[in-house]
C-alpha cells in the first residue's frame, strides 16, 4: 500500500508535470497575426509580401527595390485608392502616398528577393515580423543569420520579430534550407573521413617503402 506522504509527493510531482506543460504549450503557441500591429514580411522563394499598417490620409515609403502590385486597404471597409508619387534617389526608391481620405488600414505591396538574403531599411517606430518561406531557416553562422538579432524567434526559426525601437535601422536576413547544416555537417564529415584514410594510405605506403630499401641495403 502507498503510504500518504508518498501519495502527496506523487500528486505533487504530478501536478508539477501538468502545470509546465500547461505553461510550455502557452508560451509555444504563436501570435495572433491579425493583432500583430508592425510590419510583416511574408518570404516566398522569388518574392516578399509586405504588409504595413498606416494611419491618416498620407505616408511615405522608402525601399531599396522597386514595388509592385501597391494595394491600400481600410480595416473597415475594404480597397482605398490612392495617389503615387515615386522618385529615386541614391539607391533609394521612395514613393510618396496620398489617401483619398484619413483612415486606418493597412498598405501591402511586393519586393523582389534574390539569393536568400533580404535587406530592407526600416524607418518605423513599430515592431517588425519576417515569416521565412516553409523548409528554410536561419541563424547558423556559416550559412546565413539575421542583422541585427532578433529579439523573438518562433515557430522552429522560421517567423523573426524585432521589438519597437526609436531609430532607424536597417534588417537583413540571410537564410538557407533547412537540411543543409545537416548536409554541411555530412559534408565536414566526409572531408575529414577522407584526410584520415588518405593519412593512413600514405602512412602505410612510406612504411612499406622504407620496409623495401631496409631489405635493398641488407642484401649483399
Amino acid at each position: 500500500m502507498m503510504s500518504q506522504a508518498m501519495r502527496r509527493v506523487v500528486l505533487m510531482a504530478l501536478g508539477l508535470t501538468i502545470l509546465f506543460m500547461v505553461h510550455s504549450a502557452l508560451a509555444e503557441a504563436p501570435d495572433d497575426p491579425g493583432e500583430f500591429q508592425g510590419i510583416t514580411y511574408l518570404i516566398s522563394p522569388s518574392r516578399v509580401a509586405v504588409e504595413q499598417p498606416v494611419n491618416g490620409s498620407s505616408y511615405n515609403l522608402s525601399v531599396y527595390v522597386k514595388v509592385n502590385n501597391l494595394t491600400l486597404t481600410d480595416r473597415s471597409e475594404g480597397p482605398v485608392n490612392m495617389t503615387v508619387r515615386d522618385s529615386f534617389w541614391r539607391g533609394i526608391h521612395t514613393y510618396d502616398l496620398t489617401f483619398e481620405r484619413n483612415l486606418s488600414g493597412v498598405l501591402r505591396f511586393e519586393v523582389p528577393v534574390h539569393e536568400q538574403r533580404f535587406i530592407t531599411p526600416v524607418k518605423t517606430a513599430g515592431p517588425v515580423k519576417v515569416v521565412l518561406p516553409p523548409g528554410y531557416s536561419t541563424g547558423d553562422r556559416l550559412l546565413g543569420i539575421s542583422s541585427p538579432d532578433p529579439d523573438v524567434v518562433e515557430a522552429n526559426g522560421t517567423v523573426l520579430l524585432w521589438k519597437p525601437s526609436a531609430e532607424e535601422r536597417i534588417i537583413e536576413v540571410s537564410y538557407y534550407k533547412s537540411n543543409a547544416p545537416r548536409n554541411l555537417r555530412m559534408a565536414f564529415l566526409f572531408i575529414s573521413l577522407l584526410g584520415v584514410a588518405l593519412g593512413i594510405y600514405y602512412y602505410l605506403n612510406l612504411r612499406r617503402l622504407r620496409s623495401f630499401q631496409a631489405d635493398d641495403w641488407h642484401q649483399p
